[in-house]
């Protein structure tokens, strides 16, 4: 839950602004899903690439344009099964396949994008493993520029995959911390010429449903338009 919104004048609080989202674009930089080396046609853990470097901080401020100071906090991602229909698989360690990127927006510390690797392997095992990761979601029209995106449902992240990679991309303000008061409980948001206002108390549901079919597409398409095709 948002924690309490204080102003530092009681008597004339400070509004946030209302928070603008604009659109993917994803720059030069690509993401190389490495080399498959496992009999179990697994790139090993090692070769996964950066969930940090998913995401330029120039490419936050296009989806976000009053993001500051990006933090990143990278982690691990561990698989016991690499793939179940094959007897090969085996337990797998990405030291680097995770990414809490951390930053702030007017009015809001804290707010939170979330990226996990899912599946680093050849094409056709991603596919054999792709329904395995569909649970609770449902496929995005147009796929965001991939073979497939699906949009999760409530607190679920979105879920793509392109090529050797499958990943997750979730974004979260409802956990942030606010430092300033709201218009009537209410965060106003700018959206491709539109104004909404997502009341707090209500109707949070909306604000999720928000994150999750217009800001968390916008990241997507920033990472598939930067996946190589492999190896």
């Amino acid at each position: 839950m948002f924690l309490a919104w204080r102003s530092c004048a009681p008597d004339r609080p400070e509004h946030a602004p209302p928070l603008l989202v604009g659109a993917a674009k994803p720059d030069a930089a690509r993401i190389d899903p490495g080399t498959v080396g496992r009999p179990d046609g697994f790139v090993d853990g090692s070769g996964w690439p950066d969930a940090c470097a998913f995401l330029s901080d120039a490419e936050i401020r296009a989806v976000l344009p009053q993001a500051t100071r990006v933090r990143r906090t990278g982690g691990e991602v561990k698989l016991r099964t690499m793939n179940a229909f094959d007897a090969t698989g085996g337990p797998l360690t990405a030291p680097r396949g995770s990414c809490t990127y951390t930053f702030d927006l007017p009015g809001l510390h804290g707010v939170v994008i979330e990226v996990s690797e899912e599946i680093d392997a050849r094409p056709a095992v991603v596919e054999m493993n792709w329904s395995n990761l569909l649970s609770n979601r449902h496929d995005v029209p147009g796929a965001l520029d991939a073979e497939s995106c699906a949009a999760g449902i409530t607190a679920l992240p979105m879920t793509c995959r392109k090529g050797q990679l499958a990943y997750d991309v979730g974004f979260d303000l409802l956990q942030a911390s606010s430092t300033t008061a709201l218009h009537d409980r209410k965060l106003h948001v700018k959206h491709g010429g539109k104004s909404t206002a997502f009341d707090l108390d209500d109707d949070r549901s909306a604000l999720s449903r928000f994150q999750g079919t217009v800001i968390e597409p916008e990241l997507a398409k920033t990472i598939n338009a930067k996946i190589a095709k492999g190896h």
